[in-house]
């Protein structure tokens, strides 16, 4: 079956065929980082976000003998009232050559989720709400400091966000897979997806 792409009348193009989706290029938000790619589908104020990370560097701080945190911004939201249908990420996690003599050996473990706030309490992971209030954490086990495959709880549930609304990946790493008081990295690769809507009014 042929596929046609139409113009219409909210600005994106339209392919009709099996499995077609409808790109919107109206009222969506912005990535962050530039080793992220956004691909928006959607009409009106219904959006699916389907974010590309090429290594993107998670930074990550460790505190005394604690955990290590930290996390990137990947996508700021449009203005508005936005509410989470539902999110999912199947990522690859990685230590660069040159970080891996922060670590104490070559399986660190910890959490990875998708916040709204890049998380600060190095207490636990999900100790703040807005650790993963996106989408819920899930543990990652590196072996010869990489996860090929770490897939994020498929959905978030109804969750309704006051503007300004940012996209965050955060990280930690147990206390016993990292040195005590570094500042170092990991990289994230694969693919984010994210189904919401804008509720305010007019857009």
């Amino acid at each position: 079956m042929h596929k046609f792409k139409q113009r219409v009348h909210f600005g994106a193009d339209v392919s009709f065929g099996p499995g077609a989706q409808v790109l919107n290029e109206e009222g969506i938000g912005a990535v962050a980082v530039a080793t992220v790619v956004a691909k928006e589908y959607g009409v009106g104020f219904m959006h699916k976000t389907i974010l590309t990370l090429s290594s993107v560097v998670v930074p990550i701080v460790s505190v005394t003998t604690g955990l290590g945190i930290g996390g990137v911004k990947l996508y700021d939201f449009p203005v508005g009232r936005i509410k989470i249908i539902g999110a999912e990420a199947n990522l690859a996690l990685s230590v660069a050559s040159g970080k891996q003599a922060d670590f104490t050996d070559a399986t660190p473990q910890g959490s990875l989720g998708l916040g709204s706030v890049i998380i600060t309490n190095p207490a636990a992971f999900s100790t703040d709400a807005t650790d993963d209030d996106i989408a819920a954490g899930v543990a990652y086990d590196m072996a010869s400091y990489a996860d090929s495959s770490v897939l994020l709880a498929a959905n978030s549930g109804d969750v309704n966000f006051a503007s300004p609304l940012d996209l965050v990946l955060n990280a930690s790493v147990a206390a016993a897979d990292i040195d005590n008081d570094v500042t170092t990295e990991m990289l994230a690769s694969g693919l984010v997806v994210v189904h919401w809507v804008n509720l305010t009014a007019g857009t």
